[in-house]
């Protein structure tokens, strides 16, 4: 709408008709202006869109207020973190309808705590699903609400905790919705569950549309229930009209998926080889994965299956068996086209962990047609193989003009906009300046609408990038706006900030090494553009308030700022240096997500900063939802974790017997020191804490002093699995600097089971006394992989 017509509204036609007004939506642009045009005493639905959440609480109109719609709830779009507000900061007694997404289960809670009394249709997408660390009382009835819809698209560890009684206090609903992924229950969630354990306590139900997946660790204790099993659950209940399917893999996963009928989803996760077809026009986003070969037909059935799709995430490692037959039945084919498959409407296609032959399956025009394509996160590896370093003809039949191009050059050159490029571990032996210049900076020459590249895996020292010797002029780009790369040094960080890329508002950066900076640029130059912001580096730093600290000042205009860092430095970090040294120069921020571990050596000049040192100087500030851990030991050193909640990086660092609790499901590198010995029961906890722990580094010269009591205990117990810890996705394990007694810890399995253990880092001495000379049988299981 024009300026003068949009006047005229404003001022003639919107006075005249406010009084009728009952439904607005309404752009962040205009709203202001719309209203304060009228009263609208009928108002009641509200709209909007394009948020500035700065003013937003601005245009809210109390208690005339009856339906929000805050975001799209299908999507962690501006998910808000609702627990540590007050009750009478955001109550109502009029709203009936909410849609929102949030972060946690407790910022979930918090809106169930009678805050929304009237609250009869509840639409809610959790971007995290874990135990609740609220007071709220879980089993209060929510007589009033009618209506519920849960959504999370990530793995929960805590589905019969948390959400079951969640569900059980909504004895009058009257439609359900739920998309969930659970992880290690004992059997499947099935019919027979969903019937007993909710559906039971809701009388009046009558609409229940839900997709589950369920992920078991198989095990002696774990019933591999059949899809057979599945459907015959389903027999006889009013929910009859389901589609599922259950699979077992030989390395121990069962999958299992269960779906209402007819599908209305906008995901769907999982799919395997046992999927039979159907047709499902709602989902876009769609996962695939299997330990069998996907071939060039079951993706004919994909295609076919799922219309819309706009996004596929691929796993799948095993080469296709009837690849070659495709080919020769292609060759033998005049009309090669009958056996090309084409997915219009794909925008973006995950290959990040797949075989070969499957970036040569949806690659080659011959096999696949991808018209809008504008996404690929490939292997760089696997993408220049099948492209033969992008001058691969195989399919110029479809590359009009550009006779020196092949058909996936053009793609680059002329749709991508998003490139996630990632290196299997082979790439590790290439230089860093090789990978720079060979790579990186031919990125930049050939991708002409790049305005999102993700270089390698931020979360890892793989392949980091050397730039500083990079002239600016041969890495530049005008229109990119997100860059997430690995580079060695800070020197390479700063480069990438020396005006190259004016345009970035989003960097995602991991630093190997930083140290003092040895160029000329300066890290005083604001960086306005600047709107989201994440550094981690997992070295120990010295140099973290001379270089680190007048970086961040440099972006006044953060939105959202995420650190993972390890330094040594004279005090612990907390609240108050967070505070004056760092967020009062980001008025804007939004996000603060960090987890910070400091070591420092005790001095007479540096005060003892204790854990309630370190909680009271957090009190009263915005980002008050953290823990932390401090710990002094005999030789003078001091350690010291601070954490948001709820914690979303990978890895944590220096965990002592001081930690309590908690679950931490994205944490997959871990490390743990102590002077203090670690016992069994410690480690039973440390498993329980951290299901996905992958690495594990220990370092405890200390004996365990009740070694002896737990190994009685065990002799005198029949069950002696009851006292076994299970570690079922560590793969490595980190012992040079331990007691002998961590070891027997560990690879005996009367303590411990490892079933996925593959790397053992470990003196011989060591190794050679637990094991006998490689001779006990108590450490056959554990070692049997390594």
């Amino acid at each position: 709408m024009k300026k003068l017509e949009f006047d005229r509204f404003c001022s003639y036609i919107l006075p005249q008709m406010h009084h009728h007004i009952k439904i607005m939506i309404l752009e962040c642009l205009s709203m202001e202006r719309i209203l304060l045009s009228g009263d609208y005493p009928n108002l009641c639905v509200l709209g909007l869109v394009n948020l500035k959440y700065n003013n937003f609480s601005n245009y809210l109109s109390g208690e005339k207020l009856t339906t929000l719609d805050f975001g799209n709830f299908n999507f962690y779009q501006h998910s808000l973190s609702l627990n540590c507000l007050p009750l009478i900061t955001c109550h109502s007694s009029t709203i009936h309808k909410l849609d929102i997404s949030v972060l946690t289960l407790d910022d979930c809670l918090a809106l169930l705590d009678g805050r929304l009394r009237q609250l009869s249709t509840f639409n809610v997408t959790i971007r995290h699903i874990d135990h609740s660390t609220l007071l709220i009382d879980n089993t209060m009835i929510l007589s009033n609400l009618k209506y519920f819809s849960l959504k999370s698209y990530r793995l929960t560890f805590v589905y019969d905790n948390e959400i079951v009684p969640l569900l059980r206090r909504m004895s009058n609903l009257e439609m359900l919705t739920l998309f969930l992924t659970v992880k290690n229950r004992r059997t499947f969630v099935d019919g027979n569950h969903l019937n007993n354990e909710i559906l039971i306590y809701m009388p009046r139900l009558n609409t229940f549309n839900f997709y589950i997946r369920t992920i078991n660790e198989i095990n002696n204790g774990v019933y591999c229930q059949s899809t057979e099993d599945i459907q015959h659950s389903f027999i006889n209940r009013r929910w009859s009209q389901v589609n599922c399917w259950a699979d077992h893999f030989p390395n121990g996963t069962g999958l299992c998926n269960i779906f209402s009928l007819p599908f209305t989803m906008e995901h769907m996760d999982g799919i395997t080889n046992s999927f039979s077809g159907g047709i499902f026009p709602s989902v876009y986003y769609l996962s695939m994965l299997d330990v069998r070969p996907f071939e060039h037909d079951f993706f004919n059935l994909i295609a076919l299956a799922f219309p819309s799709l706009k996004k596929l995430i691929l796993t799948n490692l095993i080469p296709q068996i009837h690849k070659q037959q495709h080919w020769q039945l292609d060759n033998d084919n005049n009309n090669q086209n009958s056996s090309i498959i084409v997915y219009p409407h794909l925008k973006t296609l995950v290959l990040m962990n797949v075989h070969i032959d499957y970036v040569e399956e949806f690659l080659h025009d011959n096999n696949t047609r991808l018209p809008s394509l504008i996404q690929l996160l490939i292997k760089y590896e696997q993408l220049e193989t099948v492209t033969n370093n992008f001058t691969n003809n195989r399919t110029r039949r479809n590359c009009g003009s550009l006779k020196n191009d092949s058909p996936f050059a053009r793609l680059l050159k002329q749709q991508i906009t998003y490139l996630h490029l990632s290196f299997s571990e082979d790439s590790l032996s290439i230089s860093t300046i090789d990978l720079s210049k060979n790579v990186y900076a031919k990125i930049f020459a050939l991708v002409k609408k790049l305005t999102t590249l993700i270089f390698g895996n931020s979360t890892l020292y793989q392949c980091p990038l050397s730039l500083h010797n990079i002239p600016s002029n041969m890495c530049h780009s005008s229109i990119l706006l997100i860059l997430s790369i690995t580079v060695s040094t800070f020197d390479e960080y700063l480069a990438l900030l020396d005006g190259r890329l004016s345009q970035l508002s989003t960097f995602i950066v991991a630093i190997c090494h930083i140290d003092h900076s040895s160029l000329l640029i300066g890290n005083t130059m604001i960086l306005p553009n600047l709107k989201v912001f994440s550094l981690k580096s997992y070295q120990f730093m010295y140099v973290y308030d001379n270089e680190i600290v007048p970086l961040l000042r440099r972006m006044p205009n953060l939105e959202k700022l995420s650190l993972c860092l390890v330094k040594n430095r004279g005090t612990f970090i907390d609240g108050n240096h967070l505070q004056n040294e760092i967020l009062t120069y980001m008025p804007r921020l939004d996000t603060f997500i960090f987890y910070i571990h400091t070591n420092n050596t005790i001095t007479n000049e540096a005060p003892l900063q204790t854990n309630e040192d370190i909680q009271r100087s957090f009190i009263n500030s915005k980002w008050s939802q953290i823990r932390y851990l401090a710990d002094y030991f005999h030789n003078g050193a001091g350690i010291s974790n601070i954490f948001s909640l709820p914690f979303i990086t990978n890895y944590m660092d220096g965990i002592t017997n001081s930690f309590l609790d908690g679950t931490f499901p994205t944490v997959n590198d871990l490390s743990m020191i102590d002077v203090s010995p670690f016992e069994h029961d410690f480690f039973k906890l440390i498993a329980q804490a951290f299901p996905s722990l992958r690495k594990l580094m220990l370092i405890n010269r200390t004996p365990q002093i009740r070694k002896q009591q737990h190994n009685e205990l065990i002799d005198n117990n029949n069950d002696q699995n009851s006292s076994v810890i299970v570690y079922p996705h560590l793969k490595t394990l980190c012992f040079f600097d331990v007691h002998i007694d961590y070891v027997e810890e560990f690879l005996h399995e009367n303590n411990t089971h490892l079933s996925s253990l593959t790397q053992l880092q470990i003196k011989y001495e060591h190794l050679a006394i637990v094991t006998n000379h490689f001779t006990n049988n108590k450490t056959r299981l554990n070692c049997a992989h390594t």
